[in-house]
């Protein structure tokens, strides 16, 4: 009986472990609490609103390597949102440059070495002092870009 190469136990474990369900504890509108999950099977969301509040509209234009989103006008109050896939060796990132009359920046707003554990809804609130950011099902911001002064 002769053994399997290493290469052959490799890829066993390879597959194995891809298609190994994780436990999602969390409630999302695309699945069930507890429901079992492949996270590479599922889609990314992010979403940005703007909270500038006084009529101010937000521009953004946001991209990855492989896609460019375009050149978005955000009313106050409104939203822009894409979905995605994390791609296997969690090297996804999107990026969005913000422009509003008070200020702007280039931030990332998805970086997979960041965020594949920290948020599959990744909510983003432009307010007069940044873009804070919130982890998955938390009123309460872990990230703030703050804005770059327009010159006047």
């Amino acid at each position: 009986m002769s053994q399997l190469p290493n290469r052959v136990l490799f890829l066993a474990l390879f597959i194995a472990l891809w298609w190994a369900p994780a436990k999602v504890t969390s409630t999302e509108p695309t699945m069930r609490s507890g429901q079992e999950i492949n996270p590479w099977r599922w889609k990314t969301h992010v979403v940005i609103n703007n909270g500038l509040g006084e009529g101010l509209n937000l521009t953004v234009h946001c991209k990855s390597k492989d896609h460019d989103l375009g050149t978005q006008v955000i009313a106050d109050g409104g939203n822009y949102e894409w979905s995605f896939t994390v791609n296997f060796i969690k090297t996804t990132l999107y990026f969005c440059g913000f422009n509003w009359q008070d200020g702007g920046g280039v931030f990332d707003m998805y970086r997979a070495d960041r965020d594949f554990n920290r948020c599959m809804q990744c909510r983003w609130v432009a307010q007069k002092d940044g873009a804070h950011g919130f982890p998955q099902d938390s009123d309460v911001n872990d990230l703030l870009y703050k804005w770059e002064k327009s010159p006047n």
